[in-house]
């Protein structure tokens, strides 16, 4: 079980300093300790909501289907998340680039 907890630490810890990028980019007046705070109770409770409707959901498909359908099931909404991810990821890098104006040679030369 100690490779769960390390390897929960690659995904949680980059998407925690993701959402607060955004969430500053978003509402620059809110203070940096509100935010983390926001943030932090927002992630929290999606984890919890998670391990409580993962089981349900899964104890549900277990009843409907076999064991190694439902497995394959809940496979592929994982990898249905992770392109959403992907895909949100990149549509927000790609604007963030848009956003940020373009340096010109006489900006340079100043």
């Amino acid at each position: 079980f100690g490779f769960v907890g390390f390897g929960l630490a690659f995904g949680i810890i980059p998407i925690f300093s993701d959402m607060l990028q955004i969430a500053r980019r978003i509402d620059k007046d809110t203070s940096p300790d509100v935010m983390n705070g926001i943030i932090s109770g927002l992630s929290s409770a999606t984890m919890s909501f998670g391990e409580f409707i993962g089981p349900v959901i899964g104890g549900g498909l277990n009843q409907i289907m076999i064991f190694q359908m439902a497995s394959a099931v809940f496979g592929e909404l994982l990898i249905a998340k992770g392109l959403l991810l992907l895909g949100i990821t990149l549509i927000d890098r790609y604007m963030s680039r848009q956003s940020v104006p373009a340096r010109t040679s006489s900006s340079l030369n100043q």
